[in-house]
């Protein structure tokens, strides 16, 4: 079957799935006028049915055919015009269907029935009813060219949606968005132009949904819309079709596609300021909700609804899950919600952050979904006294949605609980965004007020640490417990309804807010996990490159022993590493690991324990790994364990830049002012003061993260500062001085997490935790894992050697790619004359042994292609650790990046299955949500990472190897009570197999139908129940074994084992 074929075949289901479930369907793209991008049949019959009289202004419904057709050109060239307006003077798809268009001679027309609140209003419900949805095939969308869309969604005759559409048979979903960003540019296109056309576009396959809501050629970025799959990324198995049949059996279902273009689709407005120049810069980008975000907005509004007020909800969305629009979205619905029968379910909202970004998105989102004004008010700004007042007016005069700091929030508690009040009887609910912001300064204030509450055991939290540190500044976290204090009082009229949206949440935090499962334990009642943000690109992970300052010495000099060091003994060998630190350089500072390589950090002691030694270790670190990333502005931060830590820090770190004189910059951030830790005291003498602006005297009582986000600062010493609720993408590399555990080692480290353009790696060196309390501390938000062996230092120059081994290319080539890659005024296309010959020697290989069937020569490409991947990431690794002395390296670094893209490219394939980063010792924990509560953990550890260790491990043997294991796991599924070695087991189930090597049935069928159909075979279910009990050649212990298992499990059990590929062996 054709590609083409397998498409059209994918299309046409689609779109008569839709035709069957209350969708117009146009299977070519007859009715479409592609010069205006509507379909004027439903623009008009959408108007003429709900709005007749008005209609007949414009269209005279006695006239002649000429008279209604220069009538109809009106209305449609006026639509047309409308839509084609800049988006912030009222045009654009959006702001037609939300506010219409006006005809001169007729009052306004509406594009769309809003979905009715409640079921008052039967007119209402019959307008919505009449709703005009249509799917149309084929559509050849320019009048410039022949090109066609496969899928265009109509909304009343306006363009909502586009959709390509590949088969995983045929072509990836890699391919659907080459296909937007390369062919369906917007310039000169109305149905693909920002604003002015489709909403959104997506690309589909059999397995996936991605989307984008701006087109704009080969920059343009497409997000997942997928369900997710096992906390990950992707989708659940579909027995019944496709994984990706959600998309049009649920999302595009009727109601819940005009629910998404009504109350979630908005455009976002944002206003940049530049922090050097000062100069701003207005974007505009249509929003429209990713998977998890419509679902939770949807289960809340449902569940809230049904409900009623009074319960609490706790949604646990990662960094990268968009939770700010999340909120905006669901205070919006709370706000608008109504029972069936009309009454409002809330009277206010509210929405508890320090962020005022979430205002303006707020605002943003609001004046757009609802008609009416004065919607949403902002109490974030003033003293507390006018903040107070403003707060009555917002009450008293029944605004929607009230913005408030935790500052405010506890004076709106006491006043809606006051007994007797104003407010009593009125129903609320109570939105809490993560107040990471809080972590200092006035709202600080309020959550230690709110914390303590005249009891001083609130202070502490579930652990019994305390929630405030040595100089009363609040601990990552607190604001939960704040949280949690106020909705743990008493609402003994079950008004108040609390959602808590945040991404790690406490013990006490899932105990409150949680929602009970079948087992009976709290979970949240929405979740998107890290390891899905993680494997769908919204965040990085942070734990990649995570390394104590132990195990990048051990790595550097071979070995814990200080024998190892140049100097013989122990005291000698910390003399050589004293002497490897110090900037004048010398014969201590080589350490040699092998020929021609060299320690790149100089190590005063395996835990440096003063200040300028650690500072060394960090300039050089960040010299050399951190600053280079993002093109030479790669940011760090160094956390530290006190006020008085960060300023000696600074001091530091000011002597070695002056000394050495580099071009560096740092900031110090923390709160308030302290005694100024260098200076001694004599007598009754006073201590001069130090404050953050004292520290910063350059900054000038300007933002200090403002200041940081220019290219020109590089390091941000913070004490318990922004370690919290701190957005930066530039920052790549993280230092740790600072005791860690829990929440707090998740949040700190988590602000390495944030994507930009460029940044694939993060880097964390850290001076005092263990490995095994942050590991311990990500548990709970991550799949569990163990460093089991050590990385082999040999391996980058081993992975070298077999990569020139292979002959596909030679060092002149090598040579000439560097050259053209670090020609900073060359072309792109000055890389080529270097990589087309290793392109070609591999291309002709593998032709000959696709021509000659010659798998093993298949295999070794195949291995040479995913070994050019390992060698990227084993280099990036260890290189921020050791020099390798030789050029060659890091040449060969660049080459094999560039000729794997190459072939990928050439191959059209995405990049092969290789040992990756996340089986480097050291550098990735890779991890995943683990909620479920083991009671025999402590029986046994889990299976730990191993060490990359093998060098290039050809592809049959990492298949041969994965099946074992598979098969291994299998089998103690089913026979775990049987007391034998895992051998034992796999050997008897082979002779249990054999016994249907003569079964000619089985191998007919086995033959001629795949395995998703012979797993289903009543032949085969038969014959293996029939062997349990006929065979003797088997111990009887493990027939009884057999013999206990269902018919279905003796064929799953079959299948893993192989007998499907023995009986067409056999036969």
């Amino acid at each position: 079957m054709s590609q083409q074929h397998q498409e059209k075949k994918l299309q046409q289901e689609i779109a008569e799935y839709l035709g069957d479930h209350g969708w117009l369907h146009s299977e070519t793209s007859a009715g479409y006028d592609k010069e205006r991008a509507l379909f004027p049949e439903d623009v008009l019959g959408w108007l003429a049915e709900t709005d007749p009289d008005n209609y007949a202004k414009i269209v005279p419904p006695h006239g002649d055919d000429a008279a209604r057709a220069k009538g109809e050109r009106r209305i449609l060239d006026r639509l047309t015009s409308q839509l084609s307006q800049p988006e912030r003077d009222g045009g654009g798809v959006l702001n037609v269907l939300r506010k219409g268009f006006m005809v001169p001679g007729a009052r306004r027309f509406s594009m769309l029935q809003m979905p009715p609140a409640d079921d008052r209003n039967p007119r209402i419900a019959e307008r919505y009813a009449k709703n005009r949805l249509r799917v149309v095939q084929e559509v050849v969308y320019s009048t410039r060219k022949a090109d066609r869309i496969d899928l265009v969604l109509f909304l009343n005759g306006l363009p909502v949606a586009t959709v390509e559409i590949k088969t995983d048979y045929t072509q990836s979903l890699k391919e659907a968005i080459k296909q937007y960003q390369n062919d369906r540019t917007p310039a000169g296109e109305p149905l693909l132009t920002p604003f002015r056309g489709a909403l959104v576009h997506f690309a589909l396959t059999d397995n996936d949904v991605y989307m984008t809501t701006e087109l704009k050629g080969r920059g343009t970025s497409f997000l997942p819309f997928n369900r997710g799959h096992d906390n990950g990324a992707g989708n659940p198995p579909n027995p019944n079709g496709a994984r990706s049949s959600y998309f049009w059996e649920e999302t595009l279902q009727r109601d819940t596609w005009l629910d998404i273009l009504a109350k979630f689709a908005y455009v976002n407005h944002q206003r940049k300021v530049d922090p050097r120049t000062g100069a701003e810069t207005d974007t505009a980008q249509i929003r429209f909700p990713r998977y998890h975000q419509w679902r939770a907005v949807t289960r809340l509004t449902a569940a809230a609804r049904e409900e009623g007020p009074g319960h609490k909800y706790l949604i646990q969305h990662s960094a990268g899950s968009g939770k700010t629009d999340s909120i905006a979205w669901t205070a919006h619905r709370m706000a608008t919600l109504h029972t069936a029968a009309g009454d409002k379910v809330f009277d206010t909202v509210f929405v508890i952050a320090d962020r005022q970004v979430l205002d303006r998105q707020l605002q943003d989102a609001v004046d757009q979904l609802v008609k009416a004004t004065g919607q949403f008010q902002p109490i974030t700004s003033g003293s507390e006294g006018s903040k107070t007042a403003q707060l009555i007016e917002a009450l008293a005069g029944g605004v929607p949605i009230i913005g408030v700091t935790l500052q405010t929030f506890p004076y709106a508690l006491s006043k809606i609980r006051e007994q007797g009040g104003t407010f009593q009887g009125k129903r609320f609910a109570v939105l809490a965004d993560e107040a990471h912001s809080s972590q200092s300064g006035n709202a600080a204030s309020a959550v230690k007020e709110l914390l303590y509450l005249n009891d001083p055991a609130a202070a502490l939290g579930a652990d019994g640490a305390p929630l405030v540190d040595q100089d009363g500044v609040l601990e990552p976290g607190a604001d939960q417990d704040a949280l949690i204090r106020m909705a743990a009082q008493a609402d003994n009229g079950h008004r108040i309804s609390y959602f808590a949206f945040t991404a790690t949440p406490k013990a006490k935090t899932l105990d409150l807010f949680g929602t009970p499962n079948e087992a009976g334990e709290n979970e949240p009642f929405d979740l998107y996990s890290m390891k899905q943000a993680i494997q769908e690109g919204f965040i990085l992970d942070v734990l990649k490159n995570y390394t104590t300052y132990e195990r990048v010495a051990k790595i550097a000099l071979r070995g814990s022993d200080p024998d190892a060091l140049s100097g013989g003994n122990g005291t000698g060998g910390s003399q050589g590493a004293a002497a490897a630190s110090s900037s004048g350089g010398g014969a201590g500072e080589e350490v040699d690991v092998r020929r021609g390589t060299r320690a790149y950090i100089g190590f005063v002691e395996l835990h440096p324990t003063n200040v300028d030694s650690k500072v060394d270790v960090i300039i050089k670190h960040y010299l050399h790994t951190v600053q280079p990333a993002l093109n030479g502005r790669g940011k760090a931060m160094v956390v530290t364990s006190s006020r008085a830590s960060a300023v000696q820090y600074q001091r530091s770190f000011q002597r070695h830049i002056e000394r050495e004189g580099l071009p560096l910059k740092t900031l110090v951030a923390f709160s308030g002012s302290l005694p100024d830790p260098d200076v001694a005291v004599i007598g009754d003498g006073e201590c001069p003061e130090v404050t953050e602006a004292s520290m910063n005297s350059d900054v000038k009582g300007r933002d200090l993260a403002s200041v940081f986000n220019q290219d020109d600062q590089h390091i941000l010493i913070v004490a318990n500062k922004y370690q919290t609720g701190f957005d930066q993408p530039k920052l790549v590399g993280m230092y740790v001085d600072k005791k860690l555990s829990g929440i707090a080692a998740v949040q700190t480290l988590s602000r390495l997490n944030r994507r930009m353009d460029g940044k694939t790696d993060t880097y964390v060196l850290d001076f005092v935790n263990d490995a095994d309390e942050i590991l311990k501390a990500f548990r709970e938000y991550y799949q569990e894992a163990v460093i089991k062996t050590p990385s082999d230092l040999d391996l980058v120059s081993k992975q070298l050697e077999k990569l020139k081994a292979a002959g596909i290319f030679n060092t002149s080539e090598v040579d000439r790619v560097w050259e053209a890659w670090n020609n900073v005024r060359g072309k792109h296309s000055s890389l080529s004359p270097g990589l087309d010959p290793a392109v070609e020697r591999f291309m002709d290989r593998w032709e000959r042994a696709a021509h000659d069937d010659d798998a093993a020569s298949r295999d070794l490409l195949e291995e040479f292609r995913s070994l050019l991947g390992q060698y990227v990431t084993s280099y990036a690794f260890f290189s921020q650790i050791l020099n390798f002395g030789d050029p060659e390296y890091l040449k060969l670094s660049v080459f094999a990046d560039l000729l794997e893209r190459r072939l990928n490219a050439v191959l059209e394939t995405e990049t092969p299955e290789t040992v990756t980063a996340e089986d480097v010792v050291l550098t990735h924990y890779h991890l995943e949500k683990q909620r479920e509560q083991d009671l025999q953990l402590d029986e046994g550890e889990p299976e730990g990472l191993r060490g990359l260790t093998e060098v290039g491990m050809s592809r049959q043997a990492e298949r041969e190897r994965a099946a074992k294991t598979e098969l291994v796991e299998k089998v103690n599924k089913y026979l775990g009570g049987l007391d034998a070695s895992d051998d034992y087991k796999l050997a008897r189930v082979d002779l249990w197999l054999s016994t249907l090597d003569g079964n000619e049935s089985l191998r007919q069928q086995a033959r001629y139908n795949s395995p998703v159909d012979f797993v289903h075979s009543p032949t085969l279910s038969m014959a293996l129940a029939d062997s349990v009990w006929d065979d003797s050649q088997l111990s009887e212990k493990f027939l009884d074994t057999l013999q206990k298992l269902s018919p279905k499990d003796l064929v799953d059990l079959a299948m893993s084992a192989g007998i499907y590929e023995r009986l067409r062996r056999v036969g």
